[in-house]
């Protein structure tokens, strides 16, 4: 699609923040009469209940919901019948809160099949996103392109053949079963640009590193290296770990760029379905949902909510 395609569809639903704050408030239960805003500080406060429901202010909810419906990408865009607002805000809900189908039906009064079905649905559309929005930079000259970590995440117990536990899935952070993904965040912008994963928590952050086509190998032909913590073992030519022939400066500097990495990882998780509610759906719904997280904390970055710089 091209600029003059979206200036031309009739079906193109682009909202104000403050038309999606009232219609995602009044999906909730909130009247009129209460939503009328009086001063700044009332709209910061229904701004922060909006999100406390759908993992986003208003106008980070416009900006993805725009896109799905003028993006290029075939596997994120929504065709004019497929452009139901309550849905997308019930999928939304989903991501950050992770109810069970009894909780959903009893928040929104709709059939579980219904909330099922859609949720899927606008959940890899979002995800889908990632193409556009989670890419790797051309850093230049500067040899540290970013910083890299996994981070674990709880699911329920898998079954396994022989065990009445799968080795492979258990996490030694959370121990209980889980996921464990690749991150790496740009040092130089409030940007994610690279995600792999999810693996069972049995694969360490070097296996995942390693791994046929990962980012060991990206690393090494763009001739560029990453800082990580003393997990990462072994690969010098491309990780920067802590060092103690570091200088104070140097040393600081890879805290700091640490400290960053663990404020995204937080972000992600702000979602419950990629936090401690113990995922349920497998390992390939939990990439669908882990990937819309990051796309969504990736436009809460570049909407207003961006890291510290290093």
């Amino acid at each position: 699609m091209t600029d003059s395609d979206d200036d031309a569809d009739p079906h193109l639903q682009v909202l104000t923040p403050e038309e999606m704050l009232q219609h995602g408030m009044k999906l909730i239960g909130w009247n009129e009469r209460q939503l009328r805003r009086k001063s700044k500080k009332r709209w910061r406060k229904w701004c922060i209940l909006f999100a406390a429901d759908f993992g986003a202010k208003p106008h980070v909810v416009c900006q993805i919901w725009e896109d799905l419906q003028t993006t290029a990408l075939k596997e994120a865009y929504l065709h004019p019948n497929q452009r139901n607002l309550d849905q997308f805000l019930y999928a939304l809900h989903f991501l950050k809160a992770y109810p069970t189908e009894k909780q959903r039906q009893n928040k929104w009064h709709v059939c579980d099949r219904l909330l099922r079905d859609s949720g899927w649905f606008f959940v890899e559309r979002i995800a889908a996103l990632k193409e556009l929005k989670i890419v790797w930079l051309n850093t230049g000259n500067d040899i540290w392109c970013g910083s890299v970590d996994g981070t674990h995440i709880k699911s329920w117990e898998p079954t396994h053949d022989k065990y009445p536990k799968d080795p492979s899935a258990f996490s030694w952070k959370h121990h209980s079963a889980g996921f464990n993904c690749e991150v790496v965040l740009s040092l130089k912008e409030s940007k994610i640009i690279w995600l792999n994963g999810p693996f069972e928590a049995g694969t360490n952050d070097i296996s995942m590193f390693t791994a046929q086509g990962g980012l060991c190998e990206k690393l090494r032909e763009a001739e560029k290296m990453v800082i990580a913590d003393n997990g990462y073992r072994g690969y010098d030519d491309v990780i920067s770990r802590p060092n103690s022939i570091d200088s104070p400066e140097v040393a600081k500097f890879k805290n700091r760029a640490r400290c960053r990495h663990e404020a995204v990882n937080g972000m992600i998780k702000h979602y419950k379905c990629t936090d401690s509610a113990a995922f349920q759906h497998g390992i390939d719904k939990f990439a669908l949902c882990f990937d819309a997280a990051a796309v969504i904390t990736q436009y809460r970055m570049e909407l207003g909510e961006p890291l510290f710089e290093v």
